[in-house]
């Protein structure tokens, strides 16, 4: 009894159970050993959250590419019409520059042309553009002594007009307000002397703005006045 039983004490301390009998315990590289060491495994797959919201914010590949596509074709049409226009407009400013050129080049020619005529008429004697002509003489500011509208300055230039045989006509263009009396009397006597000398020879008074005053007395002696109906005369 005491042999068997220390036999099986033998047994038991002879055959005792080993980690290794045990596959997690002996699989230190298992899923379940690493889970237990809190490490995740090589082969676990973590799934994003299934949230419909992503899906809708994040456009996919396929819904970018036909944007990246249409995008280019924009700007080059956008470019291509900032050209053609470019281009339009650069057409207009030459026709517009060659057209003042050639205006120019006229006005040049006609003034050529105008000069020579009148210089060629005065030599040879004969009717020209010189002839006949109107005398223009301004009476513009105040009428007083040593102002260019004074009787010493005027009466002068009245002779000349209507001593001269080409000469057809005389015209004062006045833009007055009037102004010293005494010379308003002495034009106006000189105007009417005259006239008696060359009754032939008309003499008309145009009111710009104003003729008042002393300049309405020197219109009173030519054959007619014009106005505008604002002029003040």
């Amino acid at each position: 009894m005491a042999a068997r039983g220390t036999r099986g004490a033998v047994g038991r301390l002879i055959t005792p159970s080993h980690p290794h009998d045990d596959p997690a315990q002996a699989d230190p590289t298992s899923t379940e050993s690493r889970m237990n060491q809190n490490t995740p495994p090589d082969d676990v797959r973590i799934d994003p959250p299934n949230d419909p919201d992503l899906d809708r914010h994040e456009p996919s590949v396929d819904a970018a590419a036909p944007q990246r596509e249409t995008e280019p074709s924009w700007a080059r049409d956008a470019l291509l019409d900032m050209a053609r226009h470019g281009l339009i407009e650069q057409r207009r400013a030459r026709r517009w520059k060659v057209f003042f050129r050639l205006v120019t080049v006229a006005l040049v020619v006609w003034s050529l042309t105008l000069v020579t005529l009148l210089f060629a008429g005065g030599e040879r004697g004969t009717p020209g553009l010189a002839d006949p002509a109107a005398a223009v003489i301004d009476i513009t500011g105040l009428i007083a002594t040593g102002e260019a509208n004074s009787a010493q300055r005027l009466v002068p230039q009245l002779e000349k007009a209507f001593e001269q045989d080409n000469i057809k006509g005389i015209v004062l263009r006045m833009n007055t307000p009037g102004g010293s009396p005494v010379q308003s009397s002495a034009i106006y006597n000189a105007i009417r002397e005259l006239k008696a000398e060359h009754p032939d020879k008309p003499i008309y008074a145009v009111a710009e703005d104003m003729a008042a005053s002393g300049g309405y007395y020197i219109a009173a002696a030519t054959d007619k006045i014009f106005a505008n109906p604002s002029s003040i005369v």
